[in-house]
């Protein structure tokens, strides 16, 4: 059984003969895809660069008695890593005071312990005590100023020491 037919129309034909379409091209994506397209792989390295570059400070926050004009002690609960926090910076905020923070460096962790009542022994007034004091066991730590402070001693100010910069690609990752 032949065909007689032929296997393609005439109209089909004569429209691939012609070349009235084949200076025009042919849209596969819209440009507002490519800008969309664009604006992502902007956010993501932006996003990217911001987390290997930024960090996030892990701080302890404390009140300090304040020695002379820049020495200060605080008492942190003792946990065995006070020892690493020599030389590391700190901020010190006047309390009830506008003023800024005032930098300074943690100078030396006293190696033993003390027990609440050893402390006791030492500070002269339980109010400094109930504000200083928040553990049983505690070390003590001598932070120096980089100004002088505008406090007499004995009066209490916070302290706020930064104990490490963690990379913030470290909280996306894990």
């Amino acid at each position: 059984m032949e065909n007689d037919q032929p296997l393609f129309r005439k109209e089909s034909l004569k429209s691939v003969d012609s070349s009235h379409q084949m200076d025009s091209y042919i849209v596969v994506i819209r440009p507002l895809w490519w800008v969309l397209v664009v604006a992502m792989v902007v956010i993501l390295l932006s996003i990217s660069l911001w987390a290997n570059i930024g960090n996030i400070p892990e701080t302890v926050s404390t009140k300090a008695l304040v020695l002379d004009a820049t020495h200060l002690v605080c008492f942190l609960p003792s946990n065995g890593k006070n020892q690493e926090l020599i030389g590391k910076p700190a901020l010190v905020k006047f309390p009830d005071s506008d003023s800024p923070m005032v930098k300074a460096n943690v100078e030396r962790v006293e190696s033993i312990p003390y027990s609440r009542r050893e402390v006791a022994q030492e500070l002269p007034r339980d109010w400094l005590i109930d504000n200083l004091i928040t553990s049983d066991y505690v070390d003590k730590v001598y932070i120096t100023t980089e100004k002088p402070l505008p406090l007499d001693g004995s009066s209490l100010c916070n302290v706020i020491i930064t104990e490490n910069q963690v990379k913030l690609i470290r909280y996306i990752l894990y």
